[in-house]
């Protein structure tokens, strides 16, 4: 009973399968997704193997499979210019140097991959990361290069 990820097979007892199905498609609102189904038929049944034959066929419900989420990010606009974008983070849990910073603040240039490290002292808060960083960078870069169009973080 052997199953591949890429091509999933359904191998359940007929009467076990029709409740699935009735459960699964047949019941408003259809098509729950694998966990809610499973609460669904646990609610009223249960047998051995419950969540794997639940599992097997949500893997080949067409419908399930075709509204499922994408998971994906959609890659960033290419810059058109050097200085116009930038994409920054923080590296932490450093070693205190003498000048008691501990964390670096990392600014690239999207279009010509110029990297700049602007030491840091830890933040307390995630509250002031948005502040904090914004200073860091227009106290650094602003005045190094130009005000760029637009800046990019994961904060």
């Amino acid at each position: 009973m052997a199953t591949s990820s890429k091509n999933p097979s359904l191998h359940t007892d007929l009467p076990l399968l029709l409740l699935i199905i009735e459960l699964h498609a047949n019941v408003l609102p259809a098509h729950l997704g694998r966990d809610k189904t499973v609460l669904l038929i646990l609610a009223r049944y249960f047998w051995s193997h419950l969540k794997r034959d639940v599992a097997r066929f949500i893997a080949c419900c067409a419908v399930c499979q075709s509204a499922k989420e994408t998971t994906q990010t959609h890659p960033l606009p290419i810059p058109a210019n050097i200085c116009e974008d930038f994409s920054m983070d923080f590296i932490v849990g450093l070693s205190k140097t003498q000048g008691h910073f501990n964390s670096i603040f990392v600014v690239v240039d999207r279009f010509s991959k110029m990297s700049h490290f602007i030491p840091c002292k830890k933040l307390q808060t995630q509250a002031t990361l948005p502040i904090y960083s914004s200073r860091r960078w227009f106290n650094y870069m602003v005045f190094l290069i130009r005000l760029p169009l637009t800046g990019k973080s994961n904060s």
